[in-house]
């Protein structure tokens, strides 16, 4: 056996030496490391390191090749196993090498080869650079002591080849450093104007968004412009530096070409197109805007992909800020822009362009509580052609039921589980076909498009006319429509008119008061002149009325339903359709929560009903599991005097003030136990909704009195980041809602305390608006 452990490299070692370091590079070169972020510097950068460090290794030691062998196969048990064979591989060649006691320089630069191979082919996760950094440990050992047994002639000119090119790498950072600097003003000032028209355009100020955006589009190509310029080009090449530039650039090019083609299309967008005037609206003028505000929603689109795009962990800070704000801000216009182009898409027909239109307006009381709101008791009829609306007939509930008692019953056409809740409440009787009486009853499911679409089912059964839609108002809807019609309800029997600011106090409270008023004439009197208002007024401006309303529609005091399937859809998009969020695909989704109560002792006594939700779920990231305890405080404020039985009485024999309501508790989990006051209850009900379990119980809550319900639960939901989403019920008042999600480690991940007035969705990041 040789004796001899030098590293003497010959002529031809050296000619096959390099042979094998362009080799390793060009295998490196596909192992997709991304030293820069951008396709050919990272294949040159690669090629050349790799190379660089498998010619060095040639004359490593042994030991150094083992070492840094072992250290990376054992770093590549997480990676593919034939990277970890290839370590073990390289592993055992260096302790032969060792073995033999030999230069071997050939051997030596391909298990350095291999050594490489496998660095770059690490998938260590457990911190930002884990890989990187157990690359940079073994390799510069490789590195180093390869260096060392060379040639002192060798060494100096690798040194100064590492001097060169880190003068290079500095030369590439400087150069970036002056762009950036030359930069920063027209960055600055459009990135600003940019988010001012992103603001303008979410207040539906089109021509203002227009023309900020326009100077936004110039700032932003002058940066750009600044940042592509030749200076920067072998920034290109320099690893946290490249990614800056490439995100800069990128950025800046294309939020200023989005800017212009915004800027462009809300030029010709005159939104007040889409205004009421007079009962009537221009729906060809309606249909104009399709066109433009469907450039609009592509632009916007494509300026929110190109934000999410720009994400990597190599920005630095202000960067990453001036994206994060510029998203949050871009997503409530992407929305917006979604939502305008699809009413321009939609509206039309949805208006009578195509032929006349037809819809049912349900006038709701949520004194008498309903799971989409409270009871119906007016309804008016209103039709609308090529943009004019009409109202076509009106009346009380009680006149659809004596129509669907006397007309054609009707087998509603609702799915399964519809039918196992609501059955026993008159969806489907003995005889397959819906009560006359669920008319008083349909809006005890928590899901406005199952209550709407069964109302039109029964409403073409009594009055022998279909529907497109339905509309639900309740009270608070009826203040937001007289607050955007500008008008007020004159009544004979009252001293002064009802408005905005005065209806719901009057409809709540104050009605009942008065012995002599009759009721139901006034009610429906009030329904009618609200829909005569709201249809031959000339309402405000598109952006004013949207802000009067939204609160509204979106808290479920106006919500619509439509029968086509693509129209609904169009609802659903702009969130007025008060729906029980779907998770009926049974996939692991985020939890979910909604408490429901529906009035059973048949009077208006859910005006004094206050309820505390607290919800307290403990979260394991890993496995999803949640465990959760839902306390809910029933606080009956009703008085037994005062005010006569049709509000505070009741059909069930109970003392006078008592409330009697059915209590439904939606959940994403399953109920362990369930306790009244404390005591156990087997008296609950358990069903399933959409995909929510379901369990009820009536309760009795005396005048004066509370009743603690409580509830725990588990559960499996979506792993990673735990995630609550909310559905109130429009009641009267408003819930008062405490959450507080830890997990298992006992971290707060949600404190939240105060009002949900809106389908929501409760994180860590705090609270948002809940979509589809």
């Amino acid at each position: 056996m040789p004796t001899s452990r030098r590293n003497a490299i010959s002529r031809l070692d050296s000619q096959v030496i390099t042979g094998v370091a362009v080799v390793s590079g060009l295998i490196a070169a596909l192992a997709g490391a991304q030293p820069t972020g951008t396709a050919v510097p990272d294949a040159v950068l690669t090629f050349g390191f790799a190379a660089f460090i498998t010619w060095l290794g040639a004359s490593a030691p042994w030991w150094a090749l083992a070492t840094s062998a072992g250290i990376v196969t054992v770093a590549s048990f997480n990676s593919n196993l034939a990277v970890t064979l290839v370590g073990c591989a390289a592993a055992a060649a260096a302790l032969w090498i060792g073995f033999r006691t030999a230069s071997m320089a050939i051997a030596r630069s391909a298990v350095a080869g291999a050594i490489v191979s496998v660095s770059l082919r690490l998938n260590v996760d457990q911190f930002f650079l884990a890989s990187a950094l157990i690359a940079a440990v073994a390799l510069a050992l490789l590195a180093t002591t390869g260096w060392m047994r060379r040639h002192r002639y060798v060494r100096k000119r690798v040194l100064w080849g590492v001097a060169g090119f880190a003068t290079l790498m500095l030369l590439g950072a400087g150069g970036m450093g002056v762009s950036g600097l030359q930069a920063k003003s027209p960055a600055t000032a459009g990135y600003d104007h940019l988010l001012n028209g992103l603001d303008k355009l979410n207040a539906t100020d089109m021509a203002g968004a227009s023309q900020v955006l326009a100077e936004a589009s110039g700032e932003l190509r002058d940066a750009s412009d600044h940042i592509g310029s030749p200076l920067t080009q072998l920034a290109r090449f320099v690893p946290f530096v490249a990614q800056n530039r490439t995100a800069a650039d990128t950025l800046l090019r294309r939020a200023a070409g989005a800017a212009e083609a915004a800027s462009k299309a809300l030029a010709v967008v005159d939104i007040d197109q889409l205004r009421i005037i007079d009962g009537s609206i221009d729906v060809d003028a309606v249909a104009i805007l399709a066109g433009p505000l469907g450039d609009l929603r592509s632009t916007v689109a494509e300026l929110s992909t190109a934000l999410g795009d720009i994400d990597s962990p190599w920005l630095v800070s202000p960067l990453q800020d001036r994206l994060e704000r510029a998203r949050t801000r871009i997503d409530k216009v992407d929305r917006q822009a979604v939502g305008a182009s699809e009413t321009a898409q939609f509206a039309p027909a949805i208006l009578g362009a195509d032929g006349t239109r037809r819809y049912l307006f349900a006038f709701t009381n949520p004194g008498e509580a309903r799971g989409v709101g409270g009871v119906m008791g007016n309804w008016s009829e209103v039709t609308i052609t090529r943009g004019k609306f009409s109202v076509t007939a009106s009346g009380r509930t009680s006149e659809l039921i004596n129509g669907l008692a006397n007309g054609q019953s009707v087998k509603l056409d609702m799915p399964a589980d519809f039918f196992a809740r609501y059955g026993q409440y008159g969806a489907q009787g003995p005889d397959g076909k819906v009560r006359p009486k669920f008319w008083s009853n349909v809006g005890i499911t928590a899901d406005m498009p199952s209550a709407a679409n069964a109302m039109a089912q029964m409403y073409e059964a009594a009055e022998g006319r279909h529907v497109d839609g339905v509309f639900i108002i309740d009270i608070a809807g009826i203040a937001a429509l007289l607050d955007a019609t500008g008008k007020s309800i004159v009544l004979p029997e009252l001293d002064q008119p009802l408005t905005a600011a005065t209806i719901v106090q009057f409809l709540s409270i104050d009605q009942y008061k008065l012995a002599s008023l009759d009721r139901v004439d006034t009610l429906a009197e009030i329904s009618k002149q609200t829909v005569q208002q709201l249809l031959t007024s000339s309402l405000p401006a598109p952006q004013d009325l949207v802000r009067t309303l939204s609160p509204a529609a979106l808290g479920g005091h106006i919500s619509v339903w439509m029968a086509d399937p693509d129209e609904e859809s169009f609802v659903r998009t702009i969130g007025i359709d008060n729906s029980l969020p779907d998770f009926a695909s049974g996939s692991a989704s985020e939890d979910g929560l909604a408490v429901v109560t529906n009035n059973g002792s048949g009077n208006k006594i859910d005006t004094f009903l206050h309820r505390t939700i607290d919800y307290r779920p403990r979260y394991d990231a890993r496995t999803g599991l949640v465990d959760a305890t839902l306390t809910v405080t029933l606080k009956n404020t009703a008085p037994t005097t005062g005010y006569p039985d049709y509000v505070i009485g009741n059909i069930i024999n109970k003392p006078i003030g008592t409330n009697r309501t059915l209590v439904e508790i939606y959940t994403r989990l399953s109920e362990t136990e369930l306790t009244v006051d404390g005591k156990a209850s087997t008296e609950f009900l358990q069903g399933s909704e959409l995909g929510w379990n379901v369990y009820s119980q009536f309760l009795d809550i005396p005048a004066g009195k509370s009743v603690v319900l409580v509830v725990t639960l588990q559960g499996v939901v979506r792993r990673g980041g735990y995630e609550l989403v909310y559905r109130p019920q429009p009641l009267p008042i408003a819930d008062t809602v405490r959450v507080v999600a830890t997990d298992t480690s006992g971290e707060e991940q949600i404190d939240f305390d105060g009002t949900i007035t809106r389908r929501s969705v409760l994180s860590s990041t705090g609270v948002a608006a809940w979509r589809e």
